[in-house]
């Protein structure tokens, strides 16, 4: 009899366990009056913004050869277009944050004491130190955009006295910040 009423114990603790179970969703239907379903819900990761920006390598004047304050302003200006500033983003969300590049010059390219001045362009502004080269602000929701920037470097070959290579420094800075 011990033996019979322990079988039966046994069999009733294992019925009242309780085990959860993954299964479909769940569907009530009548004519049951009610019932309960637990949904476990899942993370959803959203990744920060990301970016690139490509700075060119470098501003080259090339070969000039002295010019006459006479001369035409075609033959004492040298002009080059410095391509290449670009910003690829995505995942840059409207009216959270912006992508900035500024710049900062003292616009002199030097060859030990001898110093000569040039002035960099965006369109027809010509830039100072500390200028905002290019942002990007998404005004609309995007996946990946490209802001894209030329600038224009201008040299006066009349401030030539000497011969040699003149070099110098433009410094990019790159800022992501939140929009106030």
């Amino acid at each position: 009899m011990k033996k019979i009423l322990s079988m039966l114990l046994s069999l009733a603790m294992v019925l009242t366990i309780s085990i959860t179970a993954f299964a479909a969703d769940t569907t009530i239907t009548n004519p049951a009056p009610s019932g309960d379903s637990t949904l476990t819900m899942s993370g959803v990761a959203i990744p920060a913004p990301t970016y690139t920006v490509t700075i060119p390598k470098t501003i080259d004047f090339g070969d000039c050869e002295k010019a006459m304050a006479n001369d035409t302003e075609a033959n004492r200006i040298k002009e080059i277009t410095v391509d290449g500033l670009a910003i690829t983003h995505s995942n840059l969300f409207v009216n959270e944050k912006k992508i900035t590049v500024t710049m900062s010059s003292d616009f002199t390219i030097k060859n030990g004491e001898n110093a000569l001045s040039f002035d960099l362009f965006d369109g027809a502004t010509k830039l100072a130190t500390n200028s905002v080269l290019i942002t990007a602000n998404p005004t609309a929701e995007d996946t990946a955009v490209n802001d894209n920037k030329s600038l224009t470097a201008k040299l006066d070959k009349t401030q030539i006295k000497k011969s040699g290579t003149y070099q110098g420094t433009v410094t990019f800075t790159v800022s992501l910040d939140d929009i106030a």
